[in-house]
Order: structure tokens, then sequence, then C-alpha cells
């Protein structure tokens, strides 16, 4: 059930009626394990206009105060920041989940990106049990990619790393190489793009050099063994 707080988040957007049912026999929300995009098209589905972003935010409030045994949690770039960078710290707090799915679009602006950049910062530094993180187009420039390859490589517990359309120049490809070299945890690494968006961002040098600092990082790397290149270095 929703509290006052989730709850208002629905305030602004008068077309939002929740349905009136009886109290449930037994609180739901506790029993949830996974939060996957089917969040997103049902809610989508239900109610297709202004102040959808509104109710997934409020859900996943819910669910992540709520929930005792929640382990994997999917967030897209629409209320990320509003949900768990601004107003919540359950995600900095949760000792039970192990996966996490950010979405952040190329088109958010700059503020925007700043906002979730800190708040995924805070993520790594403070959760102790995330082991599986898969960043979906996270464009957030050279300096703050970087920062995040940094934390990354000094981070001790995470172990399967996705990292899904992203802008790799030369800089972000040698930060790349030093966290194959300095971490020692990752068991499995995926840095995949779509082949369409691959040849249109990065040149075909760019993906010769990171290919060549990500082949002599491997030879230094012990712990990997699982790799995903595809449509980033030929």
């Amino acid at each position: 059930m929703l509290n006052a707080e989730e709850k208002s988040l629905l305030i602004p957007f008068s077309e939002i009626t929740l349905p009136s049912y009886p109290k449930p026999l037994f609180e739901y929300a506790n029993y949830v394990i996974s939060v996957t995009g089917d969040l997103c098209i049902g809610v989508k589905n239900w109610h297709p206009y202004k102040g959808k972003n509104a109710v997934k935010c409020s859900l996943i409030a819910m669910f992540l105060r709520a929930s005792k045994n929640l382990n994997h949690l999917f967030i897209d770039e629409v209320f990320c920041t509003k949900l768990i960078f601004e107003r919540h710290v359950y995600l900095y707090e949760n000792t039970t989940i192990t996966s996490l799915v950010l979405i952040l679009s190329p088109e958010v602006s700059e503020a925007f990106k700043s906002k979730a950049m800190d708040g995924l910062v805070k993520v790594l530094y403070k959760n102790s049990t995330l082991i599986s993180l898969n960043l979906v187009s996270f464009w957030v420039g050279t300096e703050r990619t970087k920062t995040l390859l940094e934390i990354l490589s000094k981070n001790t517990v995470l172990k399967s790393l996705r990292l899904r359309n992203f802008l790799f120049h030369y800089e972000e490809g040698n930060m790349t190489a030093k966290l194959l070299c300095e971490n020692a945890t990752l068991t499995s690494l995926c840095i995949r793009g779509e082949d369409e968006f691959t040849q249109r961002y990065i040149s075909p040098e760019i993906a010769s050099e990171n290919g060549k600092a990500l082949a002599n990082a491997l030879c230094k790397n012990n712990t990997l063994k699982n790799l995903d290149l595809q449509f980033n270095w030929e």
C-alpha cells in the first residue's frame, strides 16, 4: 500500500484516480523480489497519459520501502532522480538488492546527468550488496564517465558490469583498461553497443586504439571469466 509520501507524488495529477479496494489481507509489497521494465509497460497500459511517471515513481518508492526481499531493480531515466537521487535513501541503505538496471537517455539535460551521476556514485560507495550493475545509454560526458570507471576500478563487491550504448573515446577506453588491470572482483564484463550506434559515434581509429588497450589489460587480468564486446571494437 502507498503511504502518505508516496501518494503525494500523485496529487498534482487530478486525472489519476487510485482504485478503491478493501485493504488487502496481507502486505503484498513485502514479498516482491524483482522490479523489471514490465512495471513501466504495465503503468503505461493502465494510464498512458500525463502523470504516468509519477505513478511509476510512487510504486518504486513503495517497493523499496516495503519489500524485505527485493533483489532486482529496474529504473528508467524518466523518474530515477526524483525517486532515488533526490527524495529517498532506500537504495543507499538497502541490504537486499543485488542487481540494478539504470537507463539514462542521451536527450536528458546536463543538470539531470549530474544528479544521476552523483546518485550512482553514492550507491556504489554506500551499497555493500550490489553485485550486478547494468547501465544503458549512460551518456554523461567524458569526465563523469572517467569518474565512474575510477570508482568501479576500486569497487570490491561488484561481480558483473554491463555498459550498453556507452561512448568510449580514447580516455574512456584507457580508463576501462585500467579498470580491468585494477579490479580484482569482476568476473563478467559487457561493453556492448548497437551496430548503427557504434558506426555513427565511434571512429574506426578510436575503436582500434581502445581494442589494443583492452587486449593489453586482459593479459594482466586474472579474475574475468566472461567478456562481451559486441559492436564495439573490430
